[in-house]
Formats: C-alpha cells, sequence, structure tokens
C-alpha cells in the first residue's frame, strides 16, 4: 500500500511502485489468502489518477500491465506450487492439515456467526484487581453443535474501544473531506467481517486470528480520524474531540500492553516468574 501512494506523488504514475505494491499484496495469498481482499483498497487509491486521465489514460495497456502483471505471477506460482505439491491448483494444503480437527470437511455453519461476531469483537473482558487485571474470558455458549475454539481476553471492540467508530463511518460521512478516505475506510470495515467470519468458519473461534484483522480496523479508523482533523484543524471542536481520541488510545495501550503479562498459550508467570512479579510491583506500586 506505501508503494501504491508513493507511485502517485509525482505528475505522472511510477509503473514500477505501483508493479512492486502489486507483487507484494499479491505475495499475501501465499500463507494468508483471506487478507488478498487489501487489495480493494485500489478502487479509492487509484480511483482520482484514473478520473484525471493519469492513469488508464493514453497508455491503457502499459498501466494495465504493471498493475496485473504481478499477480498473475504470482497466482501462476501458487497455483503450481500447489498443483505439484497437492494435486490441485486450489488446495493450499487443507486437506493434508494435520490439526485438532477434520479440515476438508468444515462447512458453512451460519448458526456459529452470531457467536463469532460476539466473541472476537464485543465480548467484554473479564477486569479483576490482580495484576496484569484480567483474565480469559468463558466460552459458554447454546450452540447445538461441535463449537471449535479457545478463549481470549475479549472482543477487539470491547477491548480497543476506539475502534467503535470502525463501525460508525456514517458519522463521518457527513464530513465533506476526501472521498478516498471514507471509501478506504468503508472497504477495511467491510474486509475486517469477510475476514473473521472466514477465518472461523475454516479453523474456529481462535484468538491469534485477531492478528488477521484488527489492523484494518486501526487503519480505517485512523483514516476516519485524519479526515475529521482535516476539517476541523484549530477549532474548539478540534481540540476536545484530540483530547477524547487520545484518552481512547491511551486505553488500548494499556491493554494491549498488559497482554505482554498474560497469554492464552504460555503465561509469562510460569516461564519468566522473576519479571512477571517485578512488573507487577513496578506498576501496582500500592503492593
Amino acid at each position: 500500500m506505501y508503494l501504491w501512494f508513493c507511485s502517485l506523488l509525482g505528475e505522472k504514475v511510477s509503473s514500477w511502485r505501483m508493479s512492486a505494491g502489486s507483487l507484494l499484496l499479491a505475495m499475501i495469498a501465499g500463507c494468508r489468502p483471506t487478507l488478498v481482499l487489501v487489495t480493494l483498497l485500489a478502487i479509492p487509491i487509484f480511483w482520482k489518477p484514473v478520473k484525471e486521465k493519469r492513469l488508464l489514460g493514453e497508455h491503457k495497456i502499459l498501466d494495465l500491465t504493471c498493475f496485473f502483471m504481478p499477480v498473475l505471477l504470482v497466482a501462476a506460482g501458487l497455483m503450481y506450487y500447489n498443483y505439484i505439491r497437492f494435486g490441485s491448483v486450489t488446495d493450499f494444503g487443507a486437506m493434508y492439515n494435520l490439526t485438532t480437527q477434520n479440515m476438508p470437511k468444515r462447512a458453512f455453519i451460519l448458526a456459529m456467526v452470531p457467536m463469532e461476531l460476539f466473541v472476537l469483537l464485543f465480548q467484554p473482558p473479564c477486569v479483576t484487581a490482580v495484576f496484569p487485571f484480567f483474565h480469559q474470558v468463558s466460552m459458554d455458549n447454546q450452540y447445538a453443535g461441535s463449537l471449535l475454539g479457545e478463549s481470549g481476553f475479549g472482543g477487539v471492540m470491547a477491548t480497543n474501544l476506539i475502534l467503535i467508530f470502525a463501525f460508525m463511518p456514517y458519522l463521518f460521512r457527513r464530513i465533506k473531506y476526501n472521498r478516498a478516505a471514507y471509501a478506504s475506510s468503508f472497504i477495511l470495515t467491510g474486509a475486517t467481517l469477510v475476514i473473521l467470519v472466514a477465518d472461523t468458519q475454516i479453523g474456529g473461534i481462535v484468538p491469534r486470528y485477531l492478528v488477521d484483522f484488527t489492523w484494518l480496523l486501526f487503519l480505517s479508523v485512523a483514516l476516519l480520524f485524519l479526515g475529521w482533523n482535516e476539517r476541523y484543524q484549530n477549532t474548539h471542536f478540534w481540540k476536545m474531540g484530540w483530547i477524547f481520541f487520545l484518552v481512547l488510545t491511551a486505553q488500548s495501550m494499556i491493554f494491549n500492553g498488559l497482554t505482554i503479562f498474560t497469554d492464552v498459550y504460555e503465561k509469562v508467570e510460569e516461564f519468566n516468574p522473576q519479571w512477571f512479579y517485578q512488573a507487577a510491583h513496578q506498576i501496582g506500586f500500592w503492593l
């Protein structure tokens, strides 16, 4: 994405930077295919250059080749690799995945979607008075089937309050600023929901899947606030808004910082108790 943005800095679109950006984004498919949805950001990023005829103007064939050729080359390489290793161009190894579940038999179950959205987005954290001040949440549910899941520390929106704005982009639509920023934020939030459902339907409700989409929500919120900042800069409303923004940012940083000291899979208290209790008495200075 950085290379895509850099390709638009000059009077002419930089073909090699655009190609390099396409190459790197296409390579995501080799390890995390669902994240390829991020390439939809090409629409708001290149919309204005296309409208201004800086792109797809006199050299349409060259521009299309520079943008799509890296994607086609990566796709061809991955399909060939899948074919010679797994016997199918579309099989990324799921048929041979030795895990706790039968991956080839996984099916899309609509009844699981509400549980997936609640656990990974909205479930409140379990806050306590004992360092690091929160514990794993319960995975209690009324789903009648077999639910594969691991307990985490709460939904990302409940533990990072600033991310709530990623699901309220319409509040910022009235602010007349760069439409590409608004469109990008909308795409990022939409991609988050698709990736969340796809990941959990394929692999279950697993906390580590948060890494796939949480950064998209933070980027979505960043775009909304940057647009808001552009509209209301140096006004009283701007100052009040930034105080609110900084408070929510601090809350997010504190919560995620404390996750260092407790983990779903391995706890610091167990493998490095000296460091854990030193931190506990330094942060909890009243102990």
